[in-house]
């Protein structure tokens, strides 16, 4: 006789919670356009070296991956992700990714780069290494957002171009809040005692970029 009262009262409860739901009125203006599509894209952050290697041997999957609609096969990809490893130790990558962006843009001249950092190179990090984690370094008692913003300038204007590469898109800093094993660099979005600050770091490079 209780267990089955017990079951009543929760029965009972669970019908007192359950209120209908509030009509809610959905406008949808088609004209009114707030993100632009500008392609479909894939990364090339890892394994360059060996995608360039078996696309020498066979050019066809430039074929498969760049090939445009128009083309009658291919993905299509009209957007490449690159890491940024200029002056990594595997800084070897750069000409990688040069040979595949070629072959990219011979099959779709539209084709797009944008180069992204994993990590900026040891000297520039708290930690003195490209992984785990870490903030950008100090000079003097303050984050050293210059020779950082410097490094990114030079990575465009010397390692990748010397590649043919010219990037459409930059973002400073892949994954800030992510602290990883591997390459990373954590930023806060305003710089405190333990962080280096996003948006600090983001208008140097801008400024340095821009000049």
């Amino acid at each position: 006789g209780s267990f089955l009262t017990g079951v009543a009262v929760v029965l009972a409860c669970i019908g007192c919670d359950s209120a209908p739901p509030i009509p809610t009125a959905v406008v949808v203006t088609y004209g009114a356009v707030y993100q632009t599509l500008e392609g479909f894209g894939a990364a090339g952050a890892y394994d360059a070296a060996e995608l360039a290697a078996f696309g020498q041997a066979n050019p066809e999957i430039y074929d498969w991956l760049f090939g445009t609609p128009a083309s009658g096969q291919g993905l299509g990809l009209d957007i490449f992700r690159i890491k940024n490893t200029y002056q990594h130790p595997d800084d070897a990558n750069l000409a990688a990714i040069g040979s595949i962006v070629a072959a990219g843009k011979a099959r779709n001249p539209d084709l797009k780069t944008e180069l992204v950092a994993w990590s900026p190179i040891a000297s520039l990090k708290s930690n003195g290494d490209i992984n785990h984690g870490g903030t950008l370094a100090q000079s003097g008692a303050a984050y050293d957002y210059a020779t950082y913003a410097t490094w990114w300038a030079d990575s465009l204007t010397v390692g990748w171009a010397g590649v043919g590469v010219t990037a459409d898109y930059v973002s400073p800093q892949n994954e800030p809040d992510a602290l990883t094993d591997y390459e990373s660099c954590l930023f806060a979005p305003t710089e405190n005692a333990t962080y280096a600050g996003y948006d600090a770091a983001f208008d140097a490079v801008h400024a340095a970029i821009a000049a």
